[in-house]
């Protein structure tokens, strides 16, 4: 059985020396104290609803389910149950359903090709779903053997219904997602209160902003980053990536990119004091190995991360898209029934963000993105500006409530959350907490979470680790 030891390894190692220095000193990972609204101010979405009840997001894995629906609607299951493969008959693709937790999908792929021997660009999917979650998703193959892929052994995912096929799975070849969560609540919640908030969320929708894992988790400034890029300032892209502090980066990793900045321009001195954590830190040692051999290689240095660069441009325009939407909301401005995304062809995209271009000195951001292929500038990018979840059930525990909801592609489920908590998630866990395991498939009628708690009983394991130890 092929077998990808490197990455884990290196995870499982650094996780060791994170958990000793832990023992050693605890508040280096005490989490800064803001809430949840000053984190979506930081994000572009500056329009809050009213006091809300709070909650705690991702307690456990298995507290944020989330299922993708294909474009015929077959659901993507966590608990395996069985579903057509909508593939046509043919040859030369491999499809398999993805089951994973504790990994994103972009180091699930990594992982893949490490084992397949096959380029990223071969392995499709048609979207990135969450690490700290428990997530379903059809994959493609081009290349490799069905056995090979049928072999797979990964930690933190499981390859079910590997068939053959032709054709390819890309970027947002998905109707939506089935999200399927456990908000841990302070107290019992006012059931009435919470019933009528979901009836507003319902009948009347919410803007559809781009939730907090755009703009990547702890530091959430990679729409910062895409702003160097969208202005051709790879130079500053770089001492950014490496050094910008952020309150919500627990202070022992703070800590190591604040001793590597002192060292800035002593690129080979910055690779030491990093390579401590040489998975947390691992793009930026791949942009440290570049700068070494060449202190001003900057675009070099953006080129090994090429897939995080893409993000980053794309949080820029989801932070602009945020900004729009909360002034809309806030003013009560009407807009149209969709509203373009800024990477695209059509030229409209820059006139609609015309004023914010402008203030942030991103006006010739195309320009920019042009000299970058695989920055992928689509056609007719558009979205709706408000959203209506389909909620399927919802139901109040000792915990706190279980709610299940599908949303279309490209929503978030933390859009919908904001509406109905003032949630939390991270260290330090609230003393309030309950912290009982809730098999939420089972509590909905929907399947049960048995299985997948003995399939992946480690990886539970080692995610729950670090937050017991807080307790």
């Amino acid at each position: 059985m092929a077998t990808s030891h490197a990455d884990h390894e290196v995870w499982q190692k650094e996780q060791n020396f994170i958990s000793q220095k832990r023992k050693e000193n605890r508040e280096l990972f005490a989490s800064s104290d803001k809430g949840a609204f000053d984190l979506y101010d930081r994000i572009g979405i500056t329009s809050h609803p009213p006091q809300l009840p709070k909650g705690y997001v991702k307690y456990s894995p298995l507290d944020f389910i989330v299922e993708e629906i294909r474009p015929d609607g077959t659901l993507m299951t966590v608990d395996g149950q069985p579903a057509v493969p909508e593939t046509p008959d043919g040859e030369g693709t491999i499809y398999a359903d993805l089951t994973k937790l504790g990994i994103s999908t972009l180091d699930a792929v990594q992982r893949m090709t490490d084992v397949l021997g096959v380029p990223q660009d071969k392995i499709g999917y048609a979207g990135i779903k969450d690490a700290v979650a428990l997530t379903a998703q059809r994959i493609s193959v081009r290349g490799g053997s069905l056995e090979a892929v049928k072999n797979l052994a990964i930690t933190g995912c499981q390859f079910r219904q590997v068939v053959d096929g032709k054709g390819v799975i890309s970027t947002g070849n998905l109707k939506g997602n089935r999200f399927t969560l456990l908000i841990r609540t302070e107290g019992e919640p006012d059931k009435e209160a919470f019933a009528a908030a979901i009836e507003l969320v319902k009948t009347r929708g919410v803007m559809n902003y781009y939730g907090t894992q755009r703009f990547g988790t702890p530091r959430f400034l990679a729409h910062l980053f895409g702003a160097h890029i969208m202005r051709g300032d790879l130079e500053s892209l770089i001492k950014a990536y490496l050094m910008q502090p952020s309150p919500y980066e627990l202070p022992f990793y703070a800590n190591i990119r604040a001793e590597a900045a002192a060292a800035y321009g002593d690129f080979a001195k910055m690779q030491t004091i990093m390579g401590v954590l040489p998975y947390s830190f691992r793009y930026e040692l791949q942009m440290l190995e570049e700068l070494v051999k060449n202190p001003t290689g900057f675009e070099a240095a953006m080129n090994r991360t090429q897939k995080q660069a893409d993000l980053w441009a794309r949080a820029y325009a989801s932070y602009l898209t945020n900004l729009i939407l909360a002034d809309a909301e806030k003013n009560g401005t009407k807009l149209p029934d969709r509203i373009p995304l800024l990477i695209t062809q059509e030229p409209e995209a820059k006139q609609f963000y015309a004023s914010w271009l402008k203030q942030h000195g991103t006006e010739r951001y195309m320009e920019n993105l042009r000299k970058y292929r695989f920055i992928n500038v689509g056609k007719n990018q558009t979205i709706e500006p408000v959203i209506r979840p389909t909620v399927h059930d919802y139901k109040f525990v000792p915990e706190g409530i279980v709610i299940s909801f599908d949303l279309p592609k490209g929503a978030y489920a933390t859009t919908i959350l904001m509406y109905l908590f003032d949630s939390v998630s991270g260290t330090p866990i609230p003393e309030w907490m309950n912290t009982a395991e809730v098999d939420t498939k089972e509590l909905l009628g929907t399947g049960s979470l048995r299985h997948v708690r003995e399939q992946f009983a480690g990886e539970i394991v080692s995610a729950m680790a670090n937050k017991t130890d807080d307790e």
